[in-house]
């Protein structure tokens, strides 16, 4: 299982991982959180965070609030002291698009590409 193997080598070399469900399509979202599930107990210690989900909101797979429940399901699944959060670009937070899952998520990662950000194509070469 590469999760396992994953989280034995975390474990071995002292450093913590953050482990990354797809919650897009929902077959692959449940087999995403019982193979997180079924190593969790085991490497609680070497698993930092889980991070449910990608720029979910900035592709508008994900309202806020269908995004903070994914949140929330994986949380109910996993021992105490794992945090569960997301990632997603800095816009949808600045917007409100990402208000529903504040309180909710433990972590909030947050993707910024200021180089390209509203540059237009006529800046490529």
């Amino acid at each position: 299982m590469v999760s396992g193997l994953c989280l034995s080598q975390s474990e071995f070399s002292n450093k913590k991982t953050d482990l990354h469900p797809r919650p897009d399509v929902e077959d692959s979202f449940q087999k995403d959180l019982k193979a997180i599930t079924d190593v969790a107990s085991t490497y609680a210690d070497s698993i930092y965070a889980v991070t449910v989900g990608s720029e979910t909101l900035y592709r508008g797979n994900f309202t806020g609030s269908e995004l903070k429940d994914k949140i929330s399901t994986v949380k109910s699944k996993l021992p105490k002291g794992i945090k569960v959060g997301t990632a997603d670009s800095w816009n949808k937070f600045a917007d409100g698009t990402g208000d529903a899952i504040i309180g909710t998520a433990d972590i909030i990662m947050v993707n910024a590409f200021a180089f390209w950000q509203g540059a237009s194509r006529d800046n490529v070469r």
